[in-house]
């Protein structure tokens, strides 16, 4: 009869990865032999365990074990063939294993501001919400431990070689001198805990551009016995609906009326600071030209050290509109325009259609 290793290792049959991953480090101390010095039934125990976990952690194994009830070594597995013990070293290395620090990973997170806001600057408040060390168990995982069995608590074992005797490190506990005995209940075995949510208040200055990022220390997540990481916080600015931003500058797309741009005209433009700017427009601009109001644009980040602050120019794109339903008057004062530009402007088309019926003749 085939073994129900859910039932072994006392979980559903639905469990999760971790969750199988949980429940066998839970079994394989309670029967780890060490614990269970002379003990014949902890000891198959937890070899059965360790087999249970072999098969339920390995996605394909588990999906033939669930269709056919067992591992058949005819589909190319064996029912178990790996030592129990270093099933429990794999699983339990971190515990054991002396590691160098290593950073723990960086926290994104991305705040949206208006282009006003990068104009004057403004401040935001993030809230982050990391991993740190659990308290209980001081980071390791373990709520209890007791003394190792092989070295004696002392972490080393001596070796005969010939006349010699040689201090190593104890393969069972590697050099810690002890055995975890009772996982920490607080984080369970992983011996890391979501902290409380912490406010940062972040000062963007004036002129800060869509991207810029800003990076708080130690803010992050914390590594498994090592350091921890940063919080990043990068900027977006969101489009404005006049105005859009190239670099320092400040662009925008001014719409005319034909007699403005005949007769010339001025026109007050907002700008982001509040105030309102006087543009020219000359007689006789045309549709596509650029006119540049110098020092009213994004203010230029510069070293503190300086007291002006300059700025970018602003940039007005003319583009020349015709009405969408002109009424009667306006058609007929378009007529006697017409009239007037047959006589200003037909005239040097002429003489243009002549100029090139010459070139042609002596071709």
């Amino acid at each position: 009869m085939s073994k129900d290793y859910y039932k072994i290792l006392g979980v559903e049959k639905n469990a999760t990865e971790g969750e199988v991953n949980k429940a066998y480090r839970r079994k394989a101390l309670e029967h780890h032999p060490d614990r269970n010095p002379g003990d014949e039934e902890a000891a198959a125990k937890f070899k059965e365990c360790a087999e249970a976990f072999e098969i339920l952690s390995d996605p394909n194994k588990r999906q033939e074990y669930d269709q056919f009830g067992s591992i058949s070594a005819s589909r190319g597995h064996s029912s178990f063939h790996t030592n129990p013990f270093e099933i429990f070293e794999n699983i339990f290395g971190d515990v054991f294993e002396e590691r160098r620090p290593q950073r723990g990973a960086d926290m994104h997170q991305e705040v949206h501001i208006s282009l006003e806001e990068a104009f004057q600057g403004c401040k935001r408040i993030v809230t982050s919400c990391s991993h740190v060390a659990c308290e209980p168990c001081e980071g390791t995982g373990v709520a209890k431990w007791e003394p190792c069995k092989a070295c004696g608590g002392s972490g080393r074992l001596q070796q005969q070689k010939g006349p010699f005797s040689i201090s190593i490190t104890c393969t069972r506990c590697h050099g810690r001198g002890k055995m975890p005995v009772v996982l920490c209940d607080k984080c369970d075995g992983s011996g890391k805990v979501a902290c409380k949510a912490k406010e940062h208040t972040i000062d963007f200055p004036p002129g800060v551009e869509h991207g810029t990022y800003v990076r708080l220390h130690g803010q992050g997540e914390m590594a498994d016995n090592g350091y921890v990481g940063d919080l990043i916080v990068s900027v977006a600015i969101d489009p404005h609906i006049f105005y859009e931003r190239d670099g320092q500058d400040l662009f925008c797309i001014l719409p005319i009326p034909y007699s403005q741009a005949i007769l010339g005209h001025q026109i007050e433009l907002p700008l982001l600071s509040g105030k309102m700017c006087n543009v020219k427009i000359p007689p006789g601009v045309t549709s596509g030209s650029v006119l540049r109001v110098s020092g009213v644009g994004m203010p230029v980040q510069v070293d503190r050290m300086r007291r002006e602050i300059p700025y970018g120019d602003l940039l007005v794109r003319i583009e020349i509109q015709q009405p969408d339903n002109p009424s009667e008057k306006y058609l007929d004062l378009v007529k006697k325009l017409c009239d007037l530009d047959d006589n200003e402007i037909y005239g040097r088309i002429q003489q243009l259609e002549s100029c090139i019926s010459e070139m042609c003749k002596q071709e």
